[in-house]
């Protein structure tokens, strides 16, 4: 009977690769995460649209996690490339780590739905539709709740446009603080894989911008910028303000130093860990074509991803730190400039050229910035793309029930081995039983 309440299942399966999400991260800077698309509303609208009313049941069915269709042909080249058996130490430890940092990224760059149909009370057709609707659903609710589109970095470049002619200490100044703040912007566009096609109506690209911003700022601008009265009460202020705030980013950039330091520290011991409990190499092969994982083996996939995730940390912490130099060296140039004056010997003409070249760059700016602003914006239907269709695995049974199974046949060979040391001794009393046999003879 235990044989009979055995359930089966067939789950659907169903791959999307993500869009607009880097790094684990939304436009905003927000965390992401594949249980994102498992929040209360998400599954909420999915029963709505399909009247399922048991919302927990609908829940419990649907698991998610990170996923790719490509995970499968990825691990076959990298066993074909470790079936080698002439590979060094040395080269199999440089194969296993490319293949940790390739497994991370194509695995991270996508999601893998798993839905139990059967467990909600729907068909086959009903399943599929309701395993693609959980992303759309995502695509549509999440954005509206938590404003992850947006990339907030580009709400913080943004430039006034009311610009009044470079000819006094308080205009330059100003303009001096909007061009660090064109900078940050237009490094932020190009360097964003989504963004660095965006152009302007006149075609300028954000590395556009910035080569005439740095022509800007050689033929225009420091000129200008380096006839500043020193003795002028803004110019002193301002003098005082960036002394200050070249301190500050100095406490910051010692930060960073410090974290650096602790990861190299770290790693190496981790390092030192795993070669001194190492117990052989990562695959091992059988004949000529296969490859397969030992215990050790995966520990060390998993030291490795480990070590992957680190080295990424490390390399963004450097990024700033470097970011973070390039920040005080332009604000020691620009002290310098006001603590050592020229001479100002510009004419009117030059001034007023100044001023209009630069309101063009800013005009070119702005519109870049909102043309990028909308093409995040435009991601929230772009969110995701199918990598698959919703497909139905093999039946197979669940946990539950093949534990029921195997119960089951314990106890069903307990059975029969009674039953067979009971045989014996039954058929011996029931011949005990039995009346002699009579044979007639013919006389």
């Amino acid at each position: 009977m235990a044989v009979w309440s055995i359930r089966l299942h067939s789950p659907i399966e169903y791959y999307i690769n993500l869009k607009g999400i880097q790094d684990g991260k939304y436009p905003s800077g927000a965390a992401f995460s594949p249980n994102d698309l498992l929040i209360p509303q998400v599954i909420g609208a999915v029963a709505k649209k399909f009247a399922i009313e048991d919302q927990a049941a609908l829940r419990q069915a649907f698991q998610v996690r990170y996923g790719s269709v490509l995970e499968a042909g990825l691990n076959d080249k990298y066993r074909k490339r470790l079936a080698n058996k002439s590979l060094t130490t040395t080269e199999i430890d440089a194969i296993n780590a490319r293949y940790a940092a390739e497994l991370s990224k194509t695995v991270r760059s996508g999601l893998k739905i798993d839905f139990d149909y059967l467990s909600v009370g729907v068909d086959k057709a009903s399943g599929k539709a309701m395993a693609a609707a959980l992303p759309e659903a995502w695509t549509t609710i999440y954005p509206q709740l938590f404003k992850v589109i947006v990339d907030t970095r580009l709400q913080n470049v943004a430039i006034p446009k009311n610009l009044a002619k470079l000819d006094d200490a308080s205009s330059l100044l100003f303009a001096s603080h909007a061009m660090r703040n064109l900078r940050r912007g237009l490094t932020i566009i190009s360097e964003d894989d989504r963004l660095n096609s965006v152009a302007t109506i006149k075609g300028n690209t954000a590395a556009d911008l910035m080569q005439g911003l740095d022509r800007f700022a050689t033929q225009y601008f420091d000129p200008l910028f380096q006839t500043i009265d020193q003795e002028d009460p803004i110019s002193g202020a301002y003098v005082r303000q960036t002394t200050l705030e070249i301190s500050n980013q100095q406490r910051q950039l010692a930060g960073f130093n410090a974290t650096i330091n602790d990861l190299q520290n770290f790693r190496g011991l981790k390092q030192n860990l795993s070669d001194a409990s190492s117990s052989g190499a990562s695959f091992s092969t059988t004949g000529t074509s296969s490859v397969q994982l030992n215990e050790s083996g995966i520990n060390e996939i998993a030291g490795l991803v480990e070590r992957a995730t680190l080295a990424d940390y490390l390399t963004e912490v450097l990024n700033k730190r470097q970011g973070k130099l390039v920040e005080i060296a332009e604000l020691e140039k620009e002290l310098a400039m006001l603590k050592n004056p020229l001479p100002a010997n510009t004419s009117t003409a030059f001034r007023e050229a100044a001023t209009e070249q630069f309101k063009t760059i800013v005009d070119q700016y702005t519109e870049l910035l909102g043309l990028a602003q909308q093409r995040f914006t435009g991601f929230i239907n772009q969110m995701y793309a199918p990598a698959s269709s919703p497909q139905v695995l093999g039946t197979l049974l669940p946990p539950r029930s093949l534990q029921i199974l195997g119960l089951s046949a314990l106890l069903g060979l307990i059975a029969a081995g009674i039953a067979s040391m009971l045989r014996p001794e039954k058929i011996r009393k029931v011949a005990e039983r039995a009346p002699p046999m009579v044979l007639a003879v013919n006389g």
